[in-house]
């Protein structure tokens, strides 16, 4: 079966996951890239409205990843195999 159903639930995780760190990046130069006419999130709507989109998208991305099948069965790390726990 193609896409596997892995690769479906993971791979827009992955990409929210790229999404939250360009906005994350583009906080810290918000006064850079205002200088440089750069019309960012932060610039366009302020570092309050990005940090609050910030915590949507990591939710979005854990959320999804948590939902990612596992190789060893189970959703969640938890239900890994006891052979990778030291102790």
């Amino acid at each position: 079966m193609w896409p596997p159903p892995a690769l479906v639930v993971a791979a827009p995780a992955l990409g929210i996951q790229g999404a939250f760190s360009n906005v994350l990046l583009t906080i810290v130069d918000v006064e850079e890239d205002r200088r440089a006419g750069s019309r960012t999130l932060p610039v366009r709507r302020g570092v309050q409205v990005s940090v609050g989109v910030l915590a949507v998208l990591a939710a979005a991305a854990y959320g999804l990843a948590g939902l990612t099948p596992r190789p060893w069965g189970g959703l969640l790390p938890s239900s890994s195999p006891s052979c990778c726990w030291a102790g």
